[in-house]
């Protein structure tokens, strides 16, 4: 019976691996970090769950980053080649201005409600875009990582915050040839995904089509 149960053990160790810590790092404060840990081969969403419930938020208001690389539910600290005592970077992601967000019983977001209407989001997902200043002809443009339900108001802080040193005050974006007025439109919203390029105006400067 006791050999019995020292091979269920091994049999339940192999099917999850070996359990490891790892410090989730709240809006880069090191003094908010909470140490959670999960097996080697268990997936990282149940340790999402468990820091969205520590800090009575919800885990689609959280983005979780990895050596600056949005961390996927789904992939596990063996798949990454984590050891233990990794810091996992969390962020709530700024919803300023968009309307307020439907949510289930599990608090994940299932809608948006507009006042009038509501309509359903899309999955949460990384996206890389280039953003043109000034209407230059390099070769090469800045690019950002965001995500597709991020507001335009989030390129806008990042972008200031980047160039301010180089004399960037504010900034005015066009995408498509059209001004963008409406900064508090999340990204797919303005059908702007990966690959797209965003014309940044900074300090009140004239767009010139590219054609």
């Amino acid at each position: 019976i006791l050999d019995a149960i020292i091979l269920q053990g091994e049999i339940s160790a192999l099917g999850t691996g070996r359990w490891i810590k790892l410090k989730f790092r709240f809006n880069g404060d090191d003094e908010d970090v909470s140490n959670i840990s999960i097996p080697s081969l268990g997936t990282f969403e149940s340790a999402m769950k468990q820091f969205a419930e520590k800090k009575n938020v919800a885990i689609t208001d959280c983005k979780f980053m990895f050596d600056g690389d949005l961390l996927q539910p789904k992939s596990n600290p063996q798949e990454l080649e984590l050891e233990g005592n990794e810091i996992i970077d969390v962020t709530l992601i700024s919803r300023t201005g968009p309307p307020p967000l439907l949510r289930d019983d599990d608090g994940d977001v299932i809608m948006m409600e507009t006042g009038t209407s509501s309509f359903l989001l899309p999955p949460i997902e990384e996206i890389t875009i280039e953003t043109n200043r000034n209407c230059n002809k390099l070769p090469r443009q800045k690019k950002w990582k965001l995500l597709n339900l991020d507001p335009l108001s989030k390129l806008k802080d990042d972008y200031v915050s980047y160039y301010k040193s180089k004399g960037c005050n504010r900034v005015q974006f066009y995408f498509k040839h059209e001004l963008i007025q409406d900064e508090s439109k999340l990204m797919y919203q303005l059908g702007i995904l990966t690959g797209a390029t965003v014309y940044a105006l900074e300090n009140g400067k004239k767009y010139i089509s590219p054609i």
